[in-house]
């Protein structure tokens, strides 16, 4: 076994030590962070799904339905009480901490474990989407699983395993199960599939054929699972429209009614920068993701450059996915929020860690490298410190204080109409929750249930509006018989008159 030199053992203790801080921060923000309105949506749809209701036939839900199974084992678990909520934020955490260690070995497959400790622990820094990173929200488990599914690809490629194809198609079937954008991360595998049935002839190309094969199964297992979930909601063909042609529908109405630009968040905000204007954590977000969509590029034309055949294409897929993923956030997601970068992200990390080992490597003597990578890494350490000071005090505590009032207050059978999902732990109130739906009523081309029939037929004495100009989201008749039958109680709640 060889010696690592003390000075390298240095640069390790530094760098682990860096990580250990960013996961603990990560981890920490994570359990006291203010809930999205986002992340209520889903865990209130979760717990309806716990109490037994479909999706699409029992409530409005236009994303695929995987992600509420979780949500609802959660609340099978630790029930009606707040804690269920820190217990998905914890869920996320360990989805986060999967999806780190599948960046780490992909880094590792291009430059070595070193790179790779730095090109994570700048992934778990990354000031944009870091919030997001951390949400209850199906984006990120839709992550984790397409970069196991790259990496068993690139595995499985180069040591012809079958078994690594079979895992890959099925982490990439169930990222797409999850949030179908998540289609961007599968171009360039399939583009190098394409590429090696045409380059080979013969046996060669037989053996690529049949390990197609169990790719090809692995990517059917959630298919299957997805179909008997269809099947299950009683109403199959509205569900694939929700899913499909109505979330596209929902996505174009809403882009259009509110333009949000590409580069939307790189300007100064507070709430993803910590402070306000510009400051040094912003800079470096900037830095980080103009560096390495700069980087990405040429690495990409590099790609195609290299005599190594093993190094070109795993160049080729990094970048290649990189590079769609971004082409997809500016081009053809028709709304910009932040979550959707999300793909993205991890990849910044590596090319512009790329581009900052390169830079020094070319720039100063050797043996002073070593000095300016670990210089580097303190750098955002103190960063990410001056980050996470200001984020953990933006908690959840007042939020979770007013969910216990409302638990304490009323039955657990009642049902709540509630238009932000705040609630969570009732029955649904009205087909529609938590979203803003008037935003976008004109696409809502399907039957469904007329708001005071829905809500006498299910007895619906109360309503969660939050604030008053909550209920200008939604279609104005449905705001006026609010209006008329409900008057505003504590909470944001609203009662029968």
């Amino acid at each position: 076994m060889p010696k690592i030199s003390p000075a390298k053992s240095i640069q390790w203790l530094i760098i682990l030590g860096a990580l250990a801080l960013f996961l603990y921060w990560k981890f920490d923000v994570g359990i006291r962070r203010y809930f999205d309105v986002d992340e209520f949506a889903h865990l209130h749809w979760g717990y309806n799904v716990h109490l037994g209701n479909k999706p699409y036939q029992d409530f409005f839900y236009n994303f695929p339905p995987f992600f509420l199974y979780p949500m609802a084992a959660i609340f099978s678990v630790f029930g009606r009480t707040a804690a269920s909520l820190v217990a998905a934020r914890i869920l996320m955490f360990i989805v986060f901490l999967i999806g780190a260690f599948f960046l780490f070995l992909l880094s590792a497959l291009l430059r070595g474990y070193f790179f790779a400790a730095v090109a994570t622990t700048v992934f778990i820094f990354l000031p944009l989407p870091y919030d997001k990173l951390v949400e209850v929200r199906p984006d990120l488990p839709s992550l984790t699983a397409a970069l196991a599914g790259l990496y068993f690809f690139i595995r499985g490629r180069e040591g012809k395993s079958r078994n690594k194809f079979f895992l890959s198609g099925l982490f990439f079937s169930l990222s797409l199960a999850l949030v179908p954008k998540s289609l961007f991360m599968l171009l360039p595998p399939l583009i190098i599939f394409g590429i090696d049935l045409l380059r080979t002839k013969g046996k060669e190309r037989m053996f690529i054929l049949k390990s197609f094969l169990p790719f090809a199964l692995g990517m059917l297992i959630p298919g299957v699972f997805l179909v008997v979930l269809i099947l299950n909601t009683d109403k199959p063909l509205l569900a694939v429209y929700s899913m499909s042609r109505l979330s596209v529908n929902i996505a174009n109405s809403l882009s259009r009614q509110f333009y949000m630009a590409p580069n939307l968040f790189f300007y100064p905000n507070d709430a993803y920068y910590s402070f306000a204007g510009y400051n040094p954590v912003y800079f470096s977000n900037l830095a980080i993701w103009i560096g390495a969509a700069i980087y990405g590029i040429w690495q990409f034309l590099v790609s195609f450059t290299l005599d190594d055949e093993k190094k070109s294409q795993r160049l080729f897929l990094l970048t290649g996915v990189f590079l769609a993923n971004l082409i997809g956030f500016i081009r053809f997601f028709p709304l910009k929020h932040a979550q959707y970068l999300m793909p993205t992200a991890p990849f910044a990390a590596l090319f512009f860690t790329m581009l900052w080992f390169d830079f020094w490597q070319k720039t100063i003597p050797k043996r002073f490298v070593p000095i300016a990578t670990v210089t580097g890494v303190v750098l955002i350490c103190i960063l990410g410190f001056r980050m996470y000071r200001v984020k953990r005090n933006w908690t959840n505590a007042g939020t979770l204080a007013k969910l216990e009032r409302i638990l304490n207050k009323y039955p657990a059978d009642s049902p709540i109409f509630d238009l932000t999902g705040e609630t969570v732990f009732f029955p649904d109130g009205y087909y529609f929750c938590c979203l803003p739906y008037g935003q976008y009523q004109q696409t809502l081309l399907f039957d469904y249930p007329a708001l005071e029939y829905d809500m006498d037929k299910k007895n619906t004495l109360y309503v969660h509006a939050g604030i008053p100009e909550r209920l200008n989201v939604i279609p104005d008749m449905h705001r006026k018989y609010l209006e008329d039958n409900f008057q505003w109680s504590d909470d944001g709640m609203m009662e029968r008159k």
